[in-house]
């Protein structure tokens, strides 16, 4: 198995060794035996070529690869998300990968160094192909990502891996996205939508809805600003 691979490097897992390779991802020595590992790394592995890779603290692993980035494995061999140039790396082969004390994480590229911070809360979502436009608003509801942009309401599902998907019926510019009373509303261009999952109801169709608010002992009436004034909502 190990003939025609060059071993990249090697780990120590419970009673095992677990050689990691170029083109066969991961291999396991248990028992004086050598044979493909019977977790799934080898299978996130199989069509890319390894040229780095380290053991994280955490007990997962971090590959780098020759033109598709970095690979984060969790330490049961699950693909918790790759990072690649598409999605803010400098270049896509990573020749060299460290873990400081603090958890970041240091690329050697064949083009610069990146540093990338584990420990942060936020993700970065790129846009490449202008199809989701500027973004003005967002909001997590019910298990659901929205994003209100000038293009019109995006949603996916929350954290997940899911492209996000234009609500039909509102293209246009977003200008608010507003729960209330377990409902939630987008202030749009066209006017004010109620959303339900990926269905969006106009209900005030006066242009240029900036804002909506409940209104302190009036659990009955909600107060919106459009383009030429404030007005009422009764719901």
């Amino acid at each position: 198995l190990l003939k025609d691979v060059l071993v990249i490097n090697i780990f120590k897992e419970n009673n095992e060794l677990l050689f990691l390779t170029n083109k066969k991802g991961f291999l396991s020595f248990k028992n004086n035996v050598l044979s493909h590992s019977e977790d799934s790394y080898k299978n996130k592995l199989r069509d890319v070529v390894v040229y780095s890779g380290i053991k994280l603290k955490d007990g997962g692993f971090l590959i780098g690869t020759i033109s598709n980035g970095i690979i984060f494995l969790s330490s049961t061999g699950e693909l918790n998300y790759q990072i690649n140039q598409t999605s803010g790396l400098s270049n896509n082969t990573v020749l060299s990968i460290f873990e400081d004390i603090d958890n970041n994480i240091w690329l050697g590229l064949d083009n610069g160094i990146n540093c990338i911070n584990m420990d942060s809360p936020f993700r970065i979502y790129n846009d490449d192909k202008g199809s989701l436009g500027t973004i003005y608003q967002s909001i997590i509801f019910k298990e659901n990502l929205y994003l209100g942009t000038n293009q019109g309401l995006f949603y996916k599902k929350n954290n997940t891996k899911d492209k996000f998907t234009f609500i039909q019926n509102t293209k246009g510019q977003v200008w608010s996205l507003v729960e209330i009373n377990n409902q939630l509303f987008c202030g749009h261009n066209s006017g004010t939508f109620l959303i339900d999952g990926d269905k969006a109801e106009l209900i005030v169709n006066i242009e240029g809805t900036w804002d909506i608010k409940p209104i302190e002992n009036y659990p009955n009436l909600l107060l919106q600003g459009n383009y030429n004034g404030p007005y009422l909502i009764h719901i």
